[in-house]
């Protein structure tokens, strides 16, 4: 039998070659689409109006709901894309339209559709134009219909008199739970990141409040209840506020945690409960519960309770996570320091050294909320 000649050889190596890279290729992409599909929370669907509205803009829903669309315009949700941190943060993260699947989680509100991975660490996506784009819609974050609308209904808990209301409506008693609410606040880390949780883990926290026997709501904190018409002309019920109590009200963080102190020679001590279904603080890393002793000569001393993380890359180093678990009691000790002082806690948005402070040009005391105050005299007598 006659041998191969070089060139067959050559151009077999060449075949198997090329067959190996295909193959790499088919790979690598299985591989990224196997990363996207696991990526949460997924991409919302495209959806159809309410049936009887003209649009699923919050403008549809304000002239009816006129005091729950005003406290929704002023909360987290109504500001959900238009915050100066978040434009900070997804600006440095590249622009990734993947952010929008919560602050803006319908599909016309997002300029770019994500249709996969490109690369990992650090992650780039594959992109399309949205031709449905609507820039109104996007600038309204967490919109009504984001949690309101099922199908092609508004839904609701309380019964109503449906025959007329102009739209179309659905009632569901367990409308409110917080299946409503786990979609944006549980999701899950990143494929390959260096993070020892959830990327946001408010419901993984929760889990240890529920093992102590808690049974609050999300909604039962954040959303109190108010007694109002529903529309005008409507008599007045029971429903939910819309403000979205949370990180920027003082008095909502002063009533889920127990705070006090005692100062004897030279040290204070100061005595933190946590009293929220979940860690305190909690939510985007960088919340920062910031303890400090201020004598009125000498250095300052200060003690920060925090999660610390990068939130570009996605790493979180081992101990950098020292917030206080669901029910925990901690005693932190300032001093020495000479009297007289003043002792002080004070919840920020951000620690002072986060990036995003210097992004946005934000004074790190602008980002604070002071929880609590005690003057330290002379004597070493303290009163708060």
């Amino acid at each position: 039998m006659a041998r191969p000649t070089t060139s067959r050889r050559l151009r077999g190596l060449a075949l198997a070659i090329c067959a190996v890279a295909l193959a790499c290729v088919a790979g690598r992409w299985l591989a990224l689409e196997r990363l996207y599909a696991a990526i949460q929370p997924p991409a919302l669907p495209r959806s159809l109006p309410v049936v009887g509205l003209a649009s699923r803009s919050a403008e549809a829903c304000g002239g009816c709901h006129a005091d729950n669309a005003r406290e929704w315009r002023a909360s987290r949700h109504g500001r959900a894309t238009t915050d100066p941190f978040f434009r900070a943060e997804r600006e440095a993260q590249g622009g990734a339209n993947v952010c929008l699947r919560c602050h803006a989680p319908l599909f016309e509100q997002s300029p770019r559709i994500v249709t996969g991975l490109a690369g990992i660490a650090p992650a780039r996506w594959r992109e399309l134009p949205n031709p449905s784009h609507d820039a109104t819609l996007e600038a309204e974050g967490v919109t009504c219909v984001v949690c309101h609308q099922r199908n092609q209904s508004v839904v609701g808990p309380l019964a109503l008199d449906t025959a007329s209301i102009r739209h179309a409506t659905e009632i569901d008693p367990s409308f409110g739970g917080d299946a409503l609410c786990v979609r944006c606040h549980a999701a899950e880390a990143f494929p390959f990141s260096r993070l020892r949780r959830a990327a946001l883990a408010t419901f993984e926290e929760n889990a240890e409040y529920r093992r102590q026997g808690g049974d609050r709501r999300c909604i039962d904190c954040h959303l109190p209840q108010v007694s109002r018409p529903l529309a005008p002309g409507r008599p007045q019920r029971d429903g939910r506020s819309h403000r979205l109590l949370g990180a920027e009200d003082g008095d909502f963080l002063r009533a889920h945690l127990d705070l006090s102190a005692s100062c004897e020679r030279t040290t204070c001590i100061i005595h933190i409960r946590n009293r929220a279904g979940h860690r305190f603080p909690t939510g985007e890393p960088g919340r920062d519960l910031a303890i400090r002793l201020d004598p009125a000569s000498g250095v300052g001393l200060e003690k920060h309770i925090l999660r610390r993380m990068d939130r570009i890359a996605l790493v979180e180093e081992e101990g950098e996570d020292d917030t206080l678990l669901p029910g925990e009691a901690r005693a932190v000790t300032l001093g020495p320091a000479a009297w007289p002082a003043v002792l002080s806690v004070r919840f920020c948005l951000y620690e002072e050294r986060d990036p995003l402070l210097r992004a946005t040009g934000t004074p790190y005391a602008s980002a604070c909320v002071e929880l609590a105050r005690w003057s330290i005299g002379a004597d070493g007598a303290i009163a708060r």
